[in-house]
């Protein structure tokens, strides 16, 4: 590749292109988008292969079971949102209202196509991450009008331990985020260019 001239810090990649540090920026800045949509998504998948294939596990093991107990109910009993059930019975008839269940009625809309299983929920909750980054990225994008900010708050939420780990549980506090940072971006987007449909979109989020 021969040598470097002194004083010059360089980037080198595999395909023998050199970029110059001061230049990551603008590049960044310039592809930002197409970063979030390709690069991340793909090296977020790669990541998180080997977790695909496990059965639920971890720390709040308790709450994913009884999220996708909810979502196997509605695909093998009843599929009116407004009854979810729990497996355990005793004398009643399981149903257990809490949150409002659209992610978990969303979920066994898609196993009415696809079949059951934990390695659907597990895509399904990664593709409502991939949401909520692009929710991030909007959002920032909105606040600062600058894409290398909005791409660097992405990256560092995409990649923080916290939330790469629970992106692929099925959990409905990562559909609730999801709709809660989309609802602010929207919500600052309409304060910004007062447009009647922003605003909608963000009351419905």
């Amino acid at each position: 590749m021969g040598l470097v001239p002194q004083g010059m810090c360089c980037l080198y990649l595999r395909t023998n292109f050199a970029m110059p540090l001061s230049d990551i920026p603008s590049f960044l800045r310039k592809n930002a988008f197409y970063i979030l949509l390709v690069v991340m998504p793909l090296l977020s998948v790669a990541m998180h292969w080997r977790t695909f294939q496990l059965d639920l596990m971890g720390a709040h093991v308790w709450r994913q079971v009884q999220t996708q107990t909810v979502v196997n109910n509605f695909y093998r009993e009843d599929f009116n949102i407004l009854n979810p059930r729990l497996d355990p019975r005793g004398s009643g008839d399981g149903i257990e209202r809490k949150e409002f269940p659209l992610m978990q009625w969303l979920f066994a809309c898609v196993y009415k196509v696809l079949g059951e299983g934990v390695l659907i929920s597990r895509i399904l909750t990664l593709l409502i991450g991939f949401g909520t980054l692009a929710g991030v990225y909007r959002l920032n994008h909105v606040l600062f009008r600058d894409r290398l900010a909005a791409f660097a708050g992405a990256w560092a939420l995409g990649f923080s331990p916290a939330f790469f780990y629970y992106t692929v549980n099925p959990l409905p506090d990562n559909f609730s985020l999801c709709c809660a940072v989309g609802g602010l971006a929207f919500f600052f987007d309409w304060h910004k260019r007062r447009n009647l449909y922003l605003l909608l979109i963000s009351k419905i989020n």
